[in-house]
């Protein structure tokens, strides 16, 4: 110890003219960029006012920010806002391989008049595409909440899992092993002209799929429960997830303004730091 946090200053007025690519890519006052402790090799000179100012913590190591950073707000000082879903099984009938599923945003900031859902929560439209490509569809909603049905049989003749509209291809499920969830399919796509074989076995094998024999323009194959929703969640995730803010936390322009007074450098207590940070999670927008 000590430590030096150094902390966005003047961002020369520097905003995008798209919102959300504002909010999601820009540093703003009072953003923390780094955290070092000491003694380290300096700041670039670029590094202090006017772009820069450095609260310098006297009576703590970067490990102990980071572990109280953790275990109040469960994310790092100089991490970004995130929206991250999560799924909760609402209940299942596994003779078919059916479940009701709630998936909902794990970070979703203060509801609001104009973001009930929370900042970086979910809405129905959010999701709601992506359940009836995957063959489901939904039954409630709810700030942050959306409550669907999915069987794994029937995502195996979605959209979603082959990636074209597969209304011409016929489906016959040959067996269903429950304990482990593995079943066994036998897909015919003689009805479509042209087909490549090697492109049809490698959809399957993309969503570890496994093939057990293709003989003319039927192939069989085995894939599991788990394979199936985790192909799912990931399609959702990579359209759903991602950056909110360019950080979560910041320090405020007041302090940050008292702190460019002051010539630019503050040393501070750990009790005094923990009291400048302002999650903006916490923000009504």
């Amino acid at each position: 110890m000590p430590v030096d946090i150094i902390v966005r200053y003047d961002t020369n007025g520097y905003t995008h003219t798209n919102l959300e690519k504002d909010q999601r890519g820009v540093y703003k006052k009072g953003y923390p960029v780094i955290m070092r402790d000491l003694p380290h090799q300096g700041w670039a000179d670029s590094e202090g006012l006017p772009k820069f100012i450095i609260f310098r913590v006297t009576n703590a190591y970067a490990s102990d920010i980071e572990e109280w950073m953790q275990n109040t707000f469960g994310a790092s000082l100089t991490s970004s806002w995130e929206r991250r879903l999560n799924y909760e099984v609402v209940n299942s009938n596994l003779s078919i391989d059916g479940f009701r599923l709630r998936v909902f945003s794990m970070n979703p900031g203060v509801p609001s008049i104009n973001y009930p859902e929370g900042r970086a929560g979910i809405i129905k439209e959010n999701v709601e595409n992506f359940i009836n490509n995957w063959g489901g569809s939904v039954v409630t909603f709810a700030p942050n909440s959306v409550t669907f049905d999915i069987s794994v049989f029937n995502a195996l003749k979605s959209v979603g899992f082959w990636e074209f509209n597969p209304s011409l291809l016929e489906f016959n499920e040959l067996s269903y092993i429950q304990a482990g969830g593995i079943h066994q399919v036998e897909v015919d796509y003689s009805a479509i002209p042209n087909v490549i074989p090697e492109q049809a076995e490698n959809i399957i094998i993309e969503k570890n799929g496994i093939i057990d024999n293709h003989v003319g323009n039927v192939i069989t194959f085995t894939i599991t429960r788990q394979d199936v929703l985790n192909e799912f969640k990931k399609e959702v995730a990579q359209a759903i997830e991602g950056t909110i803010f360019r950080r979560q936390f910041k320090v405020s322009e007041a302090i940050s303004d008292n702190v460019a007074a002051e010539g630019g450098l503050k040393e501070v207590t750990l009790a005094q730091v923990q009291n400048y940070i302002i999650n903006i999670a916490d923000q009504s927008f």
